[in-house]
Formats: C-alpha cells, structure tokens, sequence
C-alpha cells in the first residue's frame, strides 16, 4: 500500500544506460568509491551497519553496528532471510 497505509516506496534515479559498459572505467569508479571517506561516524570507526533498518520485501533487514563484517553478515543478513 501507499505510505498513508504504512507502505513505502523506492526512488531511484533513472540511467540512460546504452551501448556496452567499460569494464576498466567500471572498476575504477568502483575502487573510487570505496577509497571514499564514510560520512557517518560509527562506519569511520570501522563498524559495519547502517543508521537504520529497514526491509527486502517483507523480510526484516536489522542494520545494527558491529565491530566486524562476519558477525554482520552472519547476524543482520542471514540470520533474517
């Protein structure tokens, strides 16, 4: 339903993707993106997670900090699919 009924919704902006993708310009920007400085003070301290949870479909998707990425994963993603 619409957010009137406790619904939401995803806004994406929209890619005029065509032709075919440079690999090498893909991995750059990629590995430039991941050098960049987290905004959020938790994830510069080197915890793993997010300021919110939130869903995939109707699956629950906790995003609670942790000190490291195998007990995230372990705890936030498997543990909920």
């Amino acid at each position: 339903g619409g957010l009137s009924t406790g619904g939401s919704f995803l806004l994406l902006e929209h890619l005029a993707l065509r032709g075919r993708a440079s690999q090498a310009d893909f991995g750059r920007q990629l590995a430039r993106m991941h050098l960049a400085e987290p905004r959020v003070d938790e994830a510069r301290r080197g915890l793993f997670g997010f300021q919110v949870s939130n869903t995939i479909g109707g699956t629950p998707q906790p995003n609670t900090w942790t000190k490291d990425w195998v007990s995230f994963f372990r705890e936030q993603r498997l543990r909920h699919q």
